[in-house]
C-alpha cells in the first residue's frame, strides 16, 4: 500500500449518508479529503447487503477492524486543556434476532446460492420524486451514478373498526372518481381539499399556515377521509413523534400544507404512479455515489480502517492530528460516523458517552412466498401472470410501514419478495421479533418449523401456526432488530470546533441532508455546497454492470434536471434508455 500523505484538509470517518456527502462537498470545492471506514462495506447503517453478509449479523456488531477494549473503547481524544476522554464504538444496531420459519432445505440452499441477487437495506427509504434530496443528486450531477424505479401502489389500513381491510389510498382523479372506500360525498371533499392545498403554496397566505386539524375541520372531511391523506403524507418521524406526545401531532399539523403539496406535486414526475421512487441496488448506493463523487476530485478512501488516537497540539493549535495504524496524519478539520462518541474518563458519566437518545427503530425483514399482501384486481393479476406487471407496494398500517419488494427492485432474486417492515420502537416494549409477529399475523403466515430457532431455544407447539391459507404470504426467514438515532450534546457549542459528528434523530433523508451542509458552512462559510458537476464525458466513465440484475419489465430511471420552469408538467416515463442505461 502506498504511503499516505501527511496531511489532509478533512478527514471523514465513516461512509453513510451525511458523511459521504459532506466527503463530496470538500472534495469538489478542491480541499483533499482523506475518507476511511472501520467497516469493510459503504453506508453504515444506510448499508445493503447480500444475503449471506445479512444472515451473518455483521451490520449488529462492531467491525473486526476494531480494536475494541473496556466499553468498547478504540482510542482517546487528548485535548489541549489536558484532558482525556475514550473514543468509543457504540453499534447503532442491537437485539438482533433471525430465525428460518421453513424447514425446506431446497429453499435455505436455493437462498444461499442466490445470496449476490440480494440487495437487503438495514434501513429502506423511499424518496420522494421532488423532495430535497433527489434535487440535490441533481443539481451535483451525482444522479447520473444511480437508477431508480417506481413505486407502483400506496395502501394503508382502514380506521378502526376496519383496521384488517387493506385498500388502496386514491392519488388521482379517476383513482378518487373509482375507488369503492369512501362513499361519492367524501370523494367531493377530498376532491376539493386537495386542490385548496395546492392553491395555497403562497407562505404569505394564511391558509398555508393552516394546520391539517384546522384545515380538515374546515373542509369537514370525515374520519375516514382524514386516515387515508395522514397515512399517505406522514413520515416515519411523525410516527415517533405523534405516539409520543402532544407536540408531535402539532409537528405534523404545522407541516402539512407544505408537505402535502410535496407529496402531490411528486407524483408522475418520472411516470411515478406515486410520488415515491425505489433506489435500484439499494439505498447504499446514494452513499457509494457521492463517495465516487469525491474520489473523481481526489477523495483518498480506505475501507477496513479507523482512528486510535485524536490529539491536539500547543504548536499547531489550528491543527488536529490523528493516529491511524500508527500513522500519525494532520487535519483542518474531523468528521466522524455517528457510532464513534466520547466518553469521559474519571468521572461519574465515564460508562455514558456525550450523546443523547432520539429516537429507535423496530426493524425487520422477511423473505416471503406466495400472493401479495394486498391481491391485485382481475385485469391486472391477469398481466402480471402474463409477465406484463410487476407492482412495488408501500402499506401503512397505523404507525407502522411494510415495503413490499419483487424481483424488478433487484432487492430479491425472481420467484421471492421482500417485506421491509419499519416501526417506532418504546421502552418497555417486547421484542422486535414479538412485535412484529404480533402486528403482521392478520396479514401473512409465519410458519414456524418445529426445531430449535438460531438463539438456540425450542419452539412450542403452541407457537407453530396451523396449515397455511393460500390467501396469504408465506413467510420463509425474518430478520429483527432494533437501530438507534443519536443527537450529540456537543453539537450546542460546536461553532468554533474542528471535529464534527454525524448525528442525528432523524429518519428522514433530507435531515441528513441538511445536517452535511450545516457541517460543510461551519468549515466552509464561503464554500458552494456541492456545486452543478461536469458533465459525465468531462471526468470519468460509469462503471460495467452485470446484465443480470437489470428488472426485466421496463427500464430504470434517473431523475434529471428540467429547464425553466421549477415545476414543469410531469413528463411520461421514457421506453427508450439512456447513454448510461437510464431514462429521461
Amino acid at each position: 500500500m502506498e504511503t499516505l500523505p501527511s496531511s489532509f484538509d478533512v478527514i471523514v470517518v465513516g461512509t453513510g449518508i451525511t458523511e459521504s456527502i459532506i466527503s463530496a462537498a470538500a472534495a469538489r470545492q478542491g480541499h483533499t479529503v482523506l475518507h476511511i471506514d472501520p467497516r469493510d462495506y459503504y453506508g453504515g447503517k444506510w448499508a445493503t447487503l447480500s444475503w449471506n453478509d445479512w444472515v451473518s449479523g455483521i451490520f449488529a456488531h462492531p467491525p473486526a477492524t476494531l480494536n475494541t477494549r473496556e466499553f468498547n473503547t478504540i482510542g482517546t481524544f487528548k485535548k489541549l486543556s489536558g484532558d482525556v476522554e475514550n473514543i468509543i464504538w457504540k453499534n447503532d444496531v442491537r437485539d438482533l434476532e433471525s430465525n428460518w420459519y421453513s424447514s425446506d432445505t431446497a429453499v435455505m440452499a436455493e437462498v444461499k446460492i442466490l445470496t449476490r441477487r440480494f440487495n437487503i437495506d438495514i434501513i429502506p427509504k423511499v424518496l420522494m420524486a421532488r423532495e430535497e434530496v433527489i434535487q440535490l443528486l441533481i443539481q451535483s450531477n451525482v444522479s447520473r451514478y444511480l437508477e431508480f424505479t417506481c413505486i407502483n401502489k400506496l395502501m394503508s389500513s382502514l380506521p378502526p373498526p376496519e383496521e384488517s381491510t387493506i385498500e388502496p389510498i386514491p392519488l388521482s382523479r379517476s383513482d378518487i372518481f373509482t375507488t369503492r372506500t369512501i362513499s361519492l360525498i367524501e370523494k367531493r371533499k377530498l376532491m376539493k381539499f386537495l386542490e385548496f392545498v395546492l392553491k395555497s403554496g403562497d407562505d404569505s397566505e394564511p391558509s398555508s399556515k393552516s394546520t391539517f386539524a384546522d384545515l380538515a375541520q374546515m373542509h369537514k372531511l370525515t374520519n375516514k377521509v382524514t386516515h387515508l391523506i395522514q397515512s399517505a403524507v406522514r413520515t416515519m418521524d411523525d410516527c415517533m413523534q405523534m405516539s409520543g406526545d402532544a407536540d408531535g401531532q402539532d409537528n405534523f399539523n404545522i407541516k402539512f400544507t407544505e408537505n402535502c403539496r410535496l407529496f402531490l406535486q411528486s407524483i408522475n414526475r418520472y411516470g411515478n404512479q406515486t410520488p415515491f421512487l425505489w433506489t435500484l441496488y439499494g439505498v447504499s448506493e446514494i452513499c457509494q455515489s457521492f463517495c465516487r463523487l469525491s474520489a473523481i476530485y481526489g477523495g483518498t478512501y480506505i475501507l477496513k480502517r479507523s482512528i486510535e488516537t485524536i490529539y491536539e497540539d500547543e504548536e499547531e493549535p489550528d491543527i488536529i492530528k490523528i493516529q491511524t495504524e500508527g500513522v500519525e496524519i494532520k487535519t483542518k478539520y474531523l468528521v466522524l460516523c455517528p457510532e464513534l462518541k466520547f466518553l469521559s474518563i474519571g468521572t461519574e458519566r465515564s460508562k455514558s458517552p456525550k450523546c443523547i437518545q432520539g429516537i429507535t427503530l423496530v426493524r425487520g425483514v422477511l423473505l416471503v412466498t406466495g400472493p401479495r399482501l394486498k391481491d391485485d384486481t382481475a385485469p391486472e393479476a391477469a398481466a402480471e401472470e402474463a409477465g406484463q406487471s410487476k407492482k412495488l407496494a408501500i402499506y401503512r398500517f397505523g404507525d407502522m410501514d411494510v415495503i413490499e419488494l419483487d424481483e424488478t427492485s433487484l432487492a430479491v432474486p425472481k420467484n421471492y419478495r421482500m417485506l421491509q417492515v419499519t416501526l417506532p420502537y418504546r421502552e418497555g416494549n417486547p421484542t422486535p421479533r414479538e412485535i412484529i409477529e404480533s402486528r403482521l399475523q392478520s396479514y401473512v403466515n409465519f410458519q414456524v418449523r418445529k426445531e430449535e430457532n438460531m438463539s438456540g431455544a425450542e419452539i412450542p407447539d403452541s407457537a407453530i401456526n396451523p396449515i397455511t391459507p393460500e390467501d396469504k404470504p408465506t413467510v420463509l426467514h425474518g430478520t429483527y432488530f432494533l437501530v438507534d438515532f443519536y443527537d450529540d450534546i456537543r453539537d450546542q457549542d460546536m461553532e468554533h470546533s474542528k471535529i464534527f459528528q454525524c448525528n442525528s434523530s432523524s429518519t428522514e433523508l433530507k435531515d441528513h441532508v441538511e445536517k452535511a451542509r450545516e457541517i460543510f458552512s461551519r468549515m466552509y462559510p464561503d464554500g458552494e455546497f456541492l456545486p452543478k458537476a461536469p458533465a459525465p464525458e468531462e471526468d470519468i466513465d460509469m462503471e460495467d454492470r452485470d446484465d443480470e440484475g437489470e428488472p426485466e419489465d421496463g427500464q430504470p430511471i434517473i431523475p434529471m434536471e428540467e429547464e425553466g420552469n421549477q415545476n414543469p408538467p410531469s413528463p411520461p416515463l421514457g421506453n427508450e434508455p439512456h447513454q448510461n442505461g437510464f431514462v429521461e
